[in-house]
């Protein structure tokens, strides 16, 4: 039909209002285009929703895709006619059985079904108590400037996240249950963060993690302390730090913008913020490039003859 669907086509551009080549042209898309529903994928992890935001994340970006010139012959179904019939105790326990009765059901030619397991996730906090230098430039009794380091302590809470899960996806035939398509991989995301409630007085750039004078009388000592930092700040600089705890004292708990940051998974350029996103909305994260495979086996069938 789709072979078909494009000779009449051609037909009609030759000779336009060819006999019956329109009314055959017709029903020749109308056998070439399948409808599609995708269904919330069967959660097996510990998150409870997921499956149900994972669907509504797919529905949002399928939606925009699936449709010409780069689908000619796909139809997908409507998050809304989807979830009319879905019931909500199946959002989490979609199985294959149940996924062909509803596209029945759904009036659909296909549906893409999977499931969400072997979930890994782990937590790791820790305070640190960093000994900073303040420079101070004070003037002797003739006038002259003399610079001298204050000895201080900072505090520096460092949060770590990482959510890991495998996912499995196919496309079914609905009239007879067989797999029109598959894939599988795993997902996952992190999250790194740094936060200090510490405000000091002064310029935020005379502040050092060592003195001139350490740098001088012990080189390897001060190249440990800033290895530590390092370790724990990632390329974040002392005064850095400082100034983001200066400006931003009140958003103390989850940034709602975590995820605009362009460093949010790299623990080279922690995030500043008090604490992690949870670990649903990693698992999100994670897993979003999963509609980028599936829009790519859409895409697929679509170009083949039903």
């Amino acid at each position: 039909p789709k072979r078909a669907y494009d000779q009449l086509e051609d037909v009609g551009q030759f000779v336009p209002g060819y006999k019956d080549a329109a009314t055959r042209m017709r029903q020749a898309y109308d056998e070439a285009r399948p409808r599609i529903a995708l269904l919330p994928f069967a959660n097996q992890t510990d998150l409870p929703g997921l499956s149900k935001e994972l669907a509504d994340q797919g529905y949002a970006k399928l939606s925009r895709e699936v449709s010409a010139p780069d689908f000619r012959f796909t139809e997908l179904l409507s998050r809304d006619q989807v979830y009319a019939l879905v019931p909500i105790l199946m959002l989490e326990e979609m199985n294959r059985k149940e996924a062909i009765r509803l596209g029945r059901e759904l009036d659909v030619d296909r549906v893409v079904v999977g499931r969400l397991y072997a979930m890994r996730a782990s937590t790791n906090t820790g305070t640190h108590s960093q000994t900073v230098f303040h420079k101070v430039v004070e003037k002797d009794d003739k006038g002259a400037a003399r610079e001298r380091y204050v000895e201080s302590t900072l505090d520096i809470l460092a949060r770590d996240r990482e959510v890991h899960l495998r996912y499995e996806y196919q496309v079914l035939d609905v009239a007879d249950g067989t797999i029109v398509a598959s894939a599988a991989d795993q997902a996952g995301a992190e999250a790194h963060v740094i936060y200090t409630s510490v405000s000091v007085p002064g310029e935020c750039a005379d502040y050092s993690l060592a003195p001139p004078d350490l740098k001088k009388s012990d080189p390897d000592r001060a190249k440990r302390i800033e290895e530590d930092w390092k370790d724990r700040c990632g390329e974040w600089t002392l005064p850095e730090v400082l100034e983001r705890a200066r400006k931003e004292r009140q958003r103390s708990g989850r940034r709602p913008d975590f995820w605009s940051e362009p460093h949010h998974q790299s623990s080279t350029r922690p995030v500043f913020v008090e604490d992690v996103p949870p670990e649903k909305e990693l698992a999100l994260s994670g897993l979003e490039p999963i509609w980028k495979k599936v829009l790519h086996t859409l895409r697929e069938v679509d170009a083949r003859e039903p």
